[in-house]
């Protein structure tokens, strides 16, 4: 039986400090545990700030592959006597009832979103107390966007009932079961704090107000959000750092007997047809046959490659929000929109 307390516990572990109550000649200094004096400086506040925007990147990552295999869009491939149990994204593609649950419920696939949830909370205090007053405003935006963006796939990709879970005063404090409307209600507050704090930076702001665009999409809140996304130019746009997506690349290299992650197509029957519908905007790549069926191809996409960083916020999303937001409203507008976007890469026009 699994303890999910237990598991939750186990978020904090590399995130608290605790300090001993113990004085006495056996009282050693441990030069591998960084105190809290050791931080409190401009220096310390940006370390603290670059280990919550690196925890994000390293999360967004994981939860993005999870996903795209529990979706269709990607697909597991291997021998027939490959064991399944060895992969965690096998498993997901399978639909193994265990791991499935483990990965898509409290159990598992909460973690790495209360991860970035928790370092945003040990970070914001050492940001607003040290750093420079020039950048102090854009570093608290950053850090309440990447947690608002978070809580937002958290209501995105759970079920209703899960916590969330945080740290105050160095403390764990564990949530009660929530609806998916009062997720987005606080993912739409802390994205209020970033949009409040955001000062100079481009990137931290467009983080900021695509996924408050998003929060008011969902929240059905369709002119508010076609609002937020008009703030948002054509150029800017925010992607992951530390070289995040290199696990999200798919190498064309593998031959035949390679354990493969590859595009789908149709997956199960009624997936989408992220090969055979030929779009652009999906590059697919022959790569080999499939181990289980010579006669079948495999297929990559070389959207990301080794090192490349994922767009987690533009201003293509805010145009395709905008869009959005006046199909709700009944207004033929949205073809406009879409149709701009489409001849910007040489494409035809809508056919409506």
């Amino acid at each position: 039986m699994i303890n999910l307390t237990e598991i939750r516990l186990g978020v904090y572990v590399a995130l608290v400090v605790c300090a001993t109550a113990c004085h006495g000649l056996l009282d050693v200094s441990d030069p591998t545990l960084i105190q809290d004096d050791a931080l409190q400086n401009p220096s310390g506040a940006n370390t603290q700030r670059q280990l919550a925007s690196f925890n994000f990147n390293s999360n967004i990552v994981t939860l993005s592959r999870g996903i795209a295999m529990v979706t269709d869009e990607w697909a597991f491939d291997a021998p027939a006597f490959y064991d399944y149990s060895a992969s965690d994204l096998a498993l997901l593609d399978r639909r193994e009832s265990q791991r499935f649950e483990a990965a898509f419920t409290s159990q598992g696939y909460l973690g790495p979103p209360t991860q970035t949830v928790t370092a945003t909370s040990m970070a914001i205090p050492f940001v607003r107390a040290y750093s420079p007053e020039s950048v102090r405003s854009d570093y608290l935006a950053q850090l309440y966007a990447i947690r608002g963006y978070m809580i937002l796939e958290m209501a995105e990709d759970l079920c209703p009932g899960f916590p969330i879970d945080d740290i105050v005063d160095r403390q764990a404090v564990f949530g009660g079961p929530l609806t998916t409307d009062s997720v987005l209600a606080v993912a739409s507050t802390t994205l209020d704090s970033a949009l409040k704090y955001v000062k100079d930076t481009a990137r931290f702001a467009t983080l900021a107000r695509v996924t408050k665009a998003r929060v008011l999409l969902e929240q059905g809140k369709y002119d508010e959000a076609a609002a937020m996304a008009n703030l948002v130019g054509s150029s800017p746009s925010y992607t992951t750092e530390e070289d995040a997506a290199y696990d999200m690349a798919m190498s064309p290299g593998c031959t035949t007997g390679c354990l493969n992650v590859v595009l789908g197509d149709r997956e199960g029957g009624n997936g989408l047809p992220f090969v055979s519908a030929h779009d652009p905007r999906i590059n697919t790549l022959v790569s080999t046959p499939r181990n289980t069926d010579s006669t079948d191809t495999l297929y990559y996409t070389d959207k990301y490659n080794n090192g490349a960083s994922m767009v987690l916020a533009s201003g293509l999303e805010a145009r395709l929000i905008q869009a959005e937001a006046e199909l709700h409203g009944n207004n033929d507008h949205w073809v406009t929109i879409v149709d701009s976007l489409r001849a910007t890469i040489g494409l035809d026009v809508v056919a409506v």
